[in-house]
């Protein structure tokens, strides 16, 4: 038997203001680099950023190991901004990824770093600022649900009960709770469907947990649109795993579920 709880969830909340994206290109990051206001603006924001991963140092350099393609410009409520997007080279697939978002002229720095599934803001930006890089970087704003379906309705489809039983065959070891959710046996709580857009596909994420130990352990599970493969993230006694390979953007979203739970 199971409880519902009636949270809302918010992954990121984006602020009521008007941000319009131009086609315009700009040059790269390394052309950029070369005017000494970009080169402080930039160098100023990564000393200003704890625990950064070692490549961002890269940026730095005339000639450092990154890829940047040609950056844009982008307008927020009237004033027009430069962005750039940039990666550590020797990725074949799904690399962290650094948008830079500087003022006219380079005389200030903004960033958002996705690495390892985890979205990092940089610089302190805006509202604004910070709904333009994360949408840009396709970890986009939730829509919620409040009272809409839970877990345990969606898996009494068979393409959704399919998917959620292979992920958790596949998944090795878990908490001996986790599976019996799957079969809709023992006490367990969980919330109604969070919503989340990722390259523009809108994935369903479900959160549940066993009841009286939920500080203990607990379970996020992400469906692709009409259930037809399934994503997981597990916290369990202090570490958060990662089930069914989601992608860093996928991971974010799981991950963001959890943390509005755990502190994560």
């Amino acid at each position: 038997m199971q409880r519902r709880l009636g949270w809302i969830l918010v992954v990121i909340t984006v602020a009521t203001t008007c941000v319009v994206w131009s086609p315009a290109r700009a040059a790269t990051l390394f052309a950029a680099m070369k005017k000494p206001a970009y080169a402080r603006a930039l160098t100023s924001l990564l000393d200003g950023s704890a625990n950064l991963p070692s490549w961002t140092r890269e940026l730095l350099k005339p000639n450092g190991a990154y890829v940047s393609g040609h950056g844009s410009h982008e307008t927020i409520e009237g004033t027009t901004y430069e962005v750039f997007y940039v990666f550590p080279k020797g990725y074949r697939s799904n690399p962290p990824v650094l948008a830079v978002l500087f003022a006219p002229n380079g005389i200030q720095a903004w960033g958002v770093l996705l690495q390892d599934g985890t979205v990092s803001d940089l610089g302190n930006p805006s509202d604004a600022q910070r709904a333009m890089l994360r949408q840009s970087l396709h970890v986009e704003p939730v829509t919620t649900t409040p009272t809409g379906p839970g877990l345990s309705d969606v898996i009494k489809k068979p393409t959704y009960a399919q998917a959620m039983k292979s992920l958790l065959d596949r998944a090795g070891t878990l908490p001996p709770w986790t599976p019996k959710v799957s079969k809709g046996t023992d006490w367990y709580v969980e919330s109604p469907v969070t919503h989340v857009v990722i390259e523009g596909t809108t994935y369903d994420i479900f959160w549940t947990c066993e009841s009286q130990n939920c500080s203990v352990s607990q379970l996020s599970i992400m469906f692709a649109p009409n259930g037809t493969q399934a994503w997981g993230a597990l916290f369990h006694e202090g570490t958060i795993s990662y089930l069914g390979a989601p992608s860093p953007a996928q991971q974010w979203a799981l991950r963001e579920t959890l943390g509005n739970r755990t502190g994560k």
